[in-house]
């Protein structure tokens, strides 16, 4: 695990966010179960959730200490866990995106 995905565990647990887990292991338990033997998809799951997960630290370090952005990112995490509590890191990228377009739409 790479120190770009450690800094990204650590800042989601110092926010309060109590299902982060290992963020390597879940990443590959998860898209083992969703693609079995195919493993070409097994591969691709892996460095798209990866990549998102970069792109989420990205994200955080761009809005460090702003309340709504820490909020929005709080209520698509918790929406985009799966049963095992582990992360869906491309859809909590995209929530946060979305939401964070539409805010700055209306403010």
């Amino acid at each position: 695990m790479t120190c770009r995905y450690i800094a990204l565990l650590s800042i989601i647990l110092s926010a309060g966010i109590s299902h982060a887990g290992d963020l390597e292991s879940d990443v590959k338990s998860m898209c083992a179960e969703q693609w079995g033997s195919d493993y070409s998809m097994q591969q691709f799951c892996r460095d798209k959730q990866f990549k998102a997960a970069g792109k989420l630290n990205d994200l955080m370090k761009a809005n460090q200490g702003n309340q709504v952005f820490d909020g929005i990112l709080s209520d698509c995490y918790r929406n985009w866990l799966d049963a095992k509590g582990r992360a869906d890191y491309g859809m909590i990228v995209f929530c946060t995106e979305k939401q964070i377009n539409a805010y700055r739409s209306l403010h």
